[in-house]
């Protein structure tokens, strides 16, 4: 964290922007907190999904650990108006400051349209703080400095295909909030299962992650297994 909002700090204070590509649920409002538990009082915009659950987090005080802290660090940030998200966006690119905004992987959201300007501005930087799977365009700005994606208009058939070589500063901050190996296998031990096939299936992470897992839960007697793209199982 205290890394996290140094370099946050170096851009801002250099005049440059920090753009923060993080999941709309939890990790963008985690980011903002974050920044203002260490006295980050420079200026933050919101935008995306990360807007509408930020509001939302907002209404249910009960559900949040430290609700106070997290009033305080909304007061401190500038909502994109959905009805002026054009002229916002253009404004939020010309300031130094902040910019939190999903997709956390860069696979789409408003985090795309300012990625495009500050991956070229040298002063700038992009600050990854979710967990980056294997084949995102995040994980391969971080890993090549390279940002590839295809981008697809909503109105027309148009087809642009972004090749960008990143010139601003880019790091990659494990504020995931993903369960690790114990914690899964912790988490199936305690479910009830309706039969006895004790049928689990490990999805969504790298191969080498989700084969891992099922081969450790098979060893615990489960039947487990870690299905490719297009594999068909009948219960």
């Amino acid at each position: 964290e205290v890394d996290f909002v140094k370099n946050v700090m170096n851009v801002v204070d250099n005049g440059g922007t920090t753009l923060v590509p993080a999941f709309g649920v939890a990790p963008s409002q985690e980011a903002l907190v974050i920044l203002k538990k260490h006295h980050y009082r420079g200026r933050i915009v919101i935008d995306g999904m990360a807007r509408e659950i930020a509001k939302i987090y907002k209404e249910y005080p009960e559900s949040i650990k430290n609700i106070n802290s997290y009033r305080k660090s909304l007061r401190n940030a500038h909502f994109i108006s959905q009805r002026r998200s054009r002229r916002d966006r253009a404004r939020a690119k010309k300031h130094s400051g902040v910019i939190i905004a999903p997709s956390g992987m860069l696979k789409g959201g408003t985090a795309i349209s300012y990625a495009k300007t500050f991956l070229r501005d040298p002063n700038s930087a992009i600050y990854l703080v979710g967990y980056q799977v294997e084949g995102s365009p995040g994980r391969q700005l971080i890993e090549e400095g390279v940002f590839d994606y295809v981008e697809r208009s909503r109105h027309h058939n148009n087809v642009n295909e972004l090749h960008i070589e990143a010139k601003c500063d880019l790091e990659y901050f494990d504020f995931s909030s993903h369960a690790g190996g114990p914690h899964l296998e912790s988490y199936v031990e305690n479910l009830n299962f309706r039969n006895s096939s004790n049928s689990v299936f490990c999805v969504h992470g790298d191969n080498k992650s989700t084969t891992s897992l099922a081969r450790t839960l098979t060893k615990k007697s489960y039947n487990s297994v870690a299905p490719e793209t297009g594999e068909s199982y009948i219960l």
